[in-house]
């Protein structure tokens, strides 16, 4: 048993060197604190050492004192005193705050934590430095929220890692946040809404992340990987919600804990749209077996698809039923019953069940995504012949290269194993520029070619708030080592792309209409559209993050006097360009 300590301090000497060279000797004084059981030192500086001396207990010449400060404002009861002054960043602060009001965050988190708002406050503080500084790495935000202080919903201080990191931990244990936000954002939502599903994988060095499981990624790799569920709403154009996953389910599972999440929103009569990376076998059979309404693209090669091609092909291709919404295309519809099979396991078992249902099929046709269709499969088997004749190794894009190889070539090789040469596959690659040019759609919701077609097209908002989570809100890379903070992190990151979506659409909207006659005499004059066509070439060249950088610049500087108790707010001068553009945010 080791040996109590006696409470008394400890008194040492220790050295520094100085950038001058001189050696400086500090008394130091360690006292054990009782509760923490952690020392706790401080520091008196003693003296340096003379030249050439290394005795910390002997003669020790005197330091330079420190310089005292010079009181240049010596008080003077006949002159009037000098005001109190405070200076503040607003511009970038003020779009951002209204962004997080127009999308409806204030109220949410009002709702949800009424009676928690220290959480609320670092919730939205994080959610706006995710969004302001485009995704940058969490440890920045202690310096941005110092340099905001006093304008970010929380003011009692700067966010430090302890901070963001206890936070995340706490909202990833707790569900009625996630969950708060989720209904709310669905409230409002009609039963007929068009709602996009997809997902995409992320990969993670983290041995500790449990849902971060071995499963192939986008690059052909085994790797570490788990999935995040998007629920996008295509009416209103806004994520609803999300759902972190194993990378290894199968989409059939997907799907199902999608559908029982939607049951929890009370989302049940949504459609559900989707790209052909959700249109297996078992998640047709699922949709019917549940009655979900969906509408999937489906690939043109697949073997009862196939057959319906061959039969209209002639039409489709030489005929003259036109799309009103994308003239380039042609199309055919009809209905089929089928029987679909279902596997999935149960008490360790595996089942298949049979699902007989009706399904509608859309079938287009472009001659124009034909060709490109065709010129871009002839040029990438070109640039793989080449690759595999010169033995290149590209690294991770070599396992879809081989995979490429196996299908669409005929590859000669030498005793020793090297290629000699390399000749198409004739029949599979026929078979592909077959399909080439053709679009096809499944549904089990009765429909006509054109809103199909158009309905299928708006799933590609969600393709793009996939990429702004990536991109903008730092989601590429998770920046944790649990679960819990992995959710939380999560959170806050969607909360940032809500904010992003909507400032998106707001600057899409206000691009639309400017520089554009109304009829309105005060508008439509010259000077006015002069400054409005300046503003749609600011907004065209910039990024979001771009123009809200720009904005920082300006600048309020607060005074107060306290003898006439006057208060005055001087504002860095802003050009007609940015008073425009924060008119019609609704700023000023």
């Amino acid at each position: 048993m080791g040996r109590k300590p006696s409470g008394k301090p400890s008194i040492d000497r220790i050295r520094r060197i100085q950038k001058n060279g001189y050696v400086y000797v500090y008394e130091r004084t360690r006292v054990l604190d009782e509760e923490t059981h952690k020392y706790k030192s401080s520091q008196t500086l003693l003296g340096r050492l003379p030249d050439g001396s290394e005795d910390l207990y002997g003669e020790l010449l005197p330091t330079r004192p420190k310089r005292k400060a010079l009181n240049l404002f010596v008080s003077n009861p006949s002159q009037p005193s000098i005001p109190e002054s405070d200076k503040l960043r607003t511009g970038m602060i003020d779009i951002v705050s209204n962004i997080c009001d127009y999308s409806g965050l204030y109220s949410v988190f009002n709702t949800i934590l009424s009676d928690e708002a220290g959480i609320r406050q670092k919730i939205l503080t994080c959610a706006w430095y995710d969004f302001a500084s485009d995704g940058d790495t969490w440890p920045g935000i202690t310096n941005w929220s110092t340099k905001y202080q006093g304008l970010l919903p929380y003011s009692s201080g700067p966010i430090t890692k302890n901070m963001y990191h206890s936070l995340f931990a706490e909202i990833g244990t707790r569900e009625d946040i996630k969950i708060g936000l989720f209904q709310k954002l669905c409230d409002g939502l009609e039963d007929e809404t068009l709602l996009a599903l997809d997902s995409s994988t992320f990969f993670t060095e983290s041995e500790n992340l449990v849902n971060a499981r071995n499963a192939v990624h986008k690059d052909g790799q085994i790797k570490n990987v788990y999935k995040i569920v998007y629920f996008y709403a295509i009416n209103c154009r806004k994520p609803i919600a999300y759902a972190i996953i194993p990378g290894n389910i199968p989409d059939s599972e997907t799907v199902y804990n999608a559908l029982l999440q939607l049951q929890m929103l009370r989302l049940n009569n949504v459609e559900i749209v989707s790209d052909n990376g959700y249109c297996t076998e078992p998640v047709i059979a699922l949709y019917l077996e549940k009655s979900q309404p969906f509408l999937t693209r489906i690939e043109a090669d697949i073997k009862w698809i196939s057959p319906i091609i061959e039969k209209n092909r002639s039409k489709l291709e030489h005929g003259w039923v036109m799309m009103d919404c994308d003239p380039k295309f042609s199309g055919y519809q009809t209905s089929i019953h089928r029987t679909f099979i279902r596997r999935y396991e149960e008490n360790g078992k595996s089942i298949e069940k049979e699902v007989n249902g009706k399904v509608h099929v859309f079938i287009y046709f472009s001659s124009v995504n034909k060709a490109k269709d065709d010129v871009y499969f002839r040029n990438t088997f070109k640039e793989y012949k080449d690759d595999l004749l010169l033995g290149r190794y590209l690294g991770d894009d070599q396992k879809k290269i081989d995979a490429f190889a196996r299908k669409y070539m005929v590859i000669e090789r030498d005793e020793g194993g090297r290629i000699i040469n390399i000749t198409p596959n004739k029949a599979a690659c026929e078979k592909k520029l077959k399909t080439s040019g053709y679009l096809v759609l499944l549904s089990n919701k009765e429909t006509d070619l054109e809103t199909a077609l158009v309905n299928f097209r708006q799933r590609e908002y969600i393709e793009e708030t996939i990429k702004n989570f990536k991109g903008h809100t730092g989601g590429r890379k998770p920046r944790v080592w649990s679960d819990d903070t992995l959710d939380g992190e999560v959170f806050v990151q969607f909360v940032s792309l809500i904010m992003h979506d909507s400032f998106e659409s707001r600057i899409n909207k206000i691009k639309s209409t400017l520089a554009l006659p109304n009829g309105n005499i005060e508008h439509d004059t010259s000077e006015v559209l002069k400054i409005e066509n300046k503003l749609k070439s600011f907004l065209y060249r910039n990024s979001l993050h771009d123009v809200l950088q720009w904005f920082d610049a300006i600048v309020t500087r607060e005074y107060y006097e306290k003898e006439s108790d006057t208060k005055w707010d001087v504002v860095t001068e802003t050009t007609k360009r940015d008073k425009l553009l924060l008119n019609l945010l609704g700023i000023v």
